[in-house]
């Protein structure tokens, strides 16, 4: 019997090459699928973006902009773009940096990625992850292998985070050990290098309460396996909930590494609208006042939890926090490709 991750490795293969296809049929028409009006010529360079490097694109300045932005409904390709630009019009310009998820075994990149670079946008990627042991023994060797031949053929740099947040208890039955951890995500990367996948900026995404506990840290697979730092910060992490405090041992961690910061998860929950609002401007003034942050996406999705408790930390019902938003765009800081209103 052909063993699981080669028919898996397959239909990965081939879904890709339908994905790109597809695609190619939306970029002919130069239309984001669900939408009737053409992208702007939203750049006032005529470049398409940060030239590509082995560690992938940086803003020489500033932090980019971006979000997950959860569709209403199924999260169809056609969606996930869809519901990104709804997402773009209520905050009142576009952004920079699409941030999408997917699981292990499913192929990417996808229809919504590939319309995104299509359309001069970075992306970051979330992979999430498998047993550890059984990566690092190379059980899943060909599924690696088609991924990166897959984001290669992008021929674009992408910021790709592999099993964010690992620093979990509630993933230790999957991860095993940071030194399990560290393990796998070398082997992932060497054979990506092996590929000659190298428009992959690596991220590293523990949380942020990890390192108020001080278990995040072990977990660094090393400054020669990163390209980005990362963290995602909540203001259920910490009994003061303001993002400063939340994020406060992360960043004086980083700074003995020389990395550009991507904030890869940040929100509050809006049934106190004057409370999420308040703690999103926050979060605003300490990116600025660190210029090792260089991107941030906003978690923008209503849902909930693994202990079964609801959350509702999207933006788009909270007009004191879309205003909110609208004038930290506004700032240059905030936009260093100089992009223009979605309306």
């Amino acid at each position: 019997m052909t063993p699981v991750w080669k028919r898996l490795s397959a239909i990965a293969v081939i879904a890709v090459a339908l994905v790109v296809a597809a695609v190619a049929t939306l970029a002919a028409t130069d239309r984001l699928p669900g939408l009737g009006d053409k992208v702007p010529a939203v750049r006032h360079t005529a470049d398409a973006g940060p030239p590509m490097r082995s560690d992938g694109p940086t803003p020489p300045r500033g932090v980019w902009m971006g979000a997950w932005a959860k569709p209403a409904g199924p999260e169809t390709q056609q969606a996930l773009v869809s519901s990104f630009i709804g997402y773009e019009k209520a905050v009142g310009r576009r952004l920079d940096l699409p941030h999408l998820y997917h699981p292990w075994e499913k192929p990417f990149p996808r229809a919504a990625e590939l319309t995104f670079l299509r359309h001069q946008y970075q992306v970051l990627v979330s992979w999430g992850g498998a047993d550890t042991r059984a990566i690092t023994a190379g059980q899943y060797d060909d599924l690696i292998r088609a991924r990166a031949r897959a984001v290669k053929r992008l021929g674009r740099p992408i910021l790709l985070m592999w099993r964010g947040e690992m620093d979990r208890p509630n993933l230790q039955a999957q991860i095993w050990s940071p030194q399990d951890y560290i393990a796998a995500w070398r082997h992932i990367r060497r054979i990506f290098d092996d590929v000659g996948a190298r428009n992959v900026g690596w991220v590293w995404c523990p949380t942020a309460q990890g390192f108020t506990e001080n278990r995040a840290q072990a977990y660094y697979p090393g400054d020669n396996q990163v390209d980005w730092l990362c963290v995602d910060a909540y203001p259920d992490e910490a009994d003061d909930p303001s993002f400063a405090t939340v994020t406060a041992p992360f960043l004086k961690w980083a700074k003995g590494h020389d990395k550009p910061i991507v904030i890869g998860e940040y929100g509050a929950d809006r049934r106190d609208a004057q409370a999420q609002t308040a703690w999103i401007r926050g979060a605003w003034q300490t990116i600025k006042a660190h210029p090792q942050i260089h991107a941030a996406t906003y978690f923008d999705e209503d849902n909930v939890d693994k202990n079964g408790h609801p959350y509702k930390y999207s933006v788009r019902g909270n007009p004191s926090a879309l205003h909110a938003f609208g004038r930290v765009l506004a700032d240059p800081y905030f936009n260093p490709d100089h992009l223009l209103a979605r309306k």
